[in-house]
């Protein structure tokens, strides 16, 4: 008798439960660089509540904004670790594993509005998955942003203020020689420390969406915002292909397409964010200058030149994957891209 429940225990000890155990939900832990008021961290709360609510609490999520799993380089890290398995925000860091995605934040586009720009990005989604598949990545979902412009200390109304200006810069080669494209000079400081670097004068400006400067109160410092719109910043919306090629095929279905419906959840919010910040910014006595009030012939000269030698810079296959990107979106919008 004894050597009979020996025998069990230990088939017992290698199944780990009995028949007709119910797996435990899976979790879903997404992470994103910004605070819990920004669009982008709403946009993941939305997909949390969705994701349990479709699955009948098959997955179990969990949101961590404000940088609280790390910064960009730490969540990628995270997901190819299985530490993670959602983030937003993907961009800069992301174009050391795969350059080829650079080709998003390109400068002088020229997109007619948002909706425009993501119907163009998600026409080409298919190459976007095989070149970030291949680094372990797959993208679920465009995360809906915004154009970029100058955030300044003065009141100033010219491009040719800010040359030779100490800006703060985005960590990132991309954005320091973007910072470099206007003229200024590029101090990489992180996002949290930077509003005490413009207050201090270590830096006096910086290249910035508005929501990103709102969300810091840069706006409390720097006093004059030039709407370039010469870069329109989007990212990815990331998670591993490893961890959703394990996944349970309807709970997998349910997982990508609750991601790519919350593009339009996304494209509402950044709308009214935008609107939001663009108001309290001005009502509290930033001067706002439009990009038709702007001189923009020399400085879009050089943007549409150092667009096409940065992509040559990152190798043939990334040149290669931006001169089929430059086809495509002329093809879509009908304008040539010189």
């Amino acid at each position: 008798m004894s050597a009979w429940l020996v025998v069990v225990g230990c088939l017992l000890g290698v199944s780990g439960c009995t028949p007709g155990d119910k797996e435990g939900p899976i979790k879903v832990r997404m992470a994103t660089l910004f605070g819990k008021d920004h669009h982008l961290a709403k946009k993941l709360e939305w997909i949390s509540q969705e994701l349990e609510k479709r699955s009948g609490d098959r997955f179990q999520c969990e949101v961590f904004p404000g940088s609280m799993m790390g910064g960009e380089k730490e969540n990628l890290e995270d997901l190819l670790l299985g530490n993670l398995e959602l983030m937003n925000g993907a961009g800069s860091y992301l174009y050391r594993y795969c350059p080829e995605a650079a080709v998003l934040e390109m400068p002088s586009y020229g997109w007619k509005d948002r909706v425009e720009a993501w119907k163009v990005i998600r026409a080409y989604w298919p190459k976007f998955v095989d070149v970030l598949e291949r680094k372990g990545f797959h993208p679920v979902g465009l995360d809906i942003r915004d154009y970029w412009g100058v955030l300044y200390k003065d009141p100033i109304t010219s491009l040719d203020s800010i040359k030779k200006a100490k800006f703060r810069s985005v960590n990132a080669d991309l954005w320091i020689q973007l910072t470099e494209l206007y003229g200024a000079v590029p101090n990489p400081i992180p996002y949290a420390d930077a509003y005490m670097a413009f207050k201090t004068g270590v830096s006096v400006g910086t290249l910035t969406s508005v929501t990103g400067g709102a969300a810091a109160k840069w706006h409390e410092v720097l006093k004059c915002f030039l709407d370039t719109r010469l870069v329109y910043s989007e990212s990815f919306m990331l998670s591993s292909k490893k961890w959703l090629d394990n996944l349970p095929p309807d709970l997998k279905e349910i997982f990508l397409a609750v991601c790519e419906e919350s593009e339009i959840f996304n494209l509402d919010s950044v709308e009214e964010q935008y609107n939001r910040n663009k108001k309290e910014m001005i009502e509290s006595g930033l001067l706002w200058v439009d990009r038709d009030q702007l001189d923009m012939t020399d400085i879009e000269a050089k943007a549409r030149k150092f667009r096409d030698g940065y992509m040559k810079s990152l190798g043939e296959p990334a040149y290669a994957f931006f001169q089929e990107w430059i086809a495509h979106v002329e093809g879509m919008t009908g304008r040539a891209l010189p």
